[in-house]
């Protein structure tokens, strides 16, 4: 979590652009909702910790996965974000929920029922961004 926090400092407010960052085990995929909100997705594979999806506003977790209801609408889709990624289908449903996100150029996100998030991040930054993500389900760690 100390990741996501040292994240949140160096965002640029600029919304619909995707931006990644790592540190001290974790891979951090962030866009910004607006200059001091942002989402970000976890991966926690390298600290041994879960991967999860938080919304940060003014350097302090507002939602996180692991406590609220995310929901995800790529392509007419709806990807519902598990709280853990420890058990078979939890397992598939992150999967899932990595492979539409990686290559969608709009999605919405919703956190306990309420809109937080309309994005449109254009095909070459989602491209570049996830161009290497590695964001497997704790289910499947080594």
């Amino acid at each position: 979590m100390l990741a996501i926090l040292a994240y949140s400092s160096n965002s640029f407010g600029l919304a619909n652009y995707w931006q990644y960052e790592f540190g001290q085990g974790y891979d951090i995929y962030a866009i910004d909702i607006n200059a001091k909100t942002h989402m970000s997705i976890s991966c926690g594979e390298g600290n041994n910790d879960e991967n999860s999806v938080y919304i940060l506003k003014d350097n302090k977790i507002l939602k996180d996965s692991e406590k609220n209801l995310f929901e995800f609408i790529i392509n007419e889709r709806v990807y519902t974000i598990p709280a853990s990624t420890d058990y078979t289908k939890a397992a598939a449903s992150w999967t899932d929920f990595i492979d539409g996100i990686k290559s969608a150029t709009h999605f919405k996100m919703y956190v306990d029922g309420k809109l937080y998030l309309e994005a449109s991040p254009s095909p070459q930054n989602t491209n570049q961004v996830f161009a290497n993500i590695d964001c497997k389900p704790k289910a499947i760690w080594e």
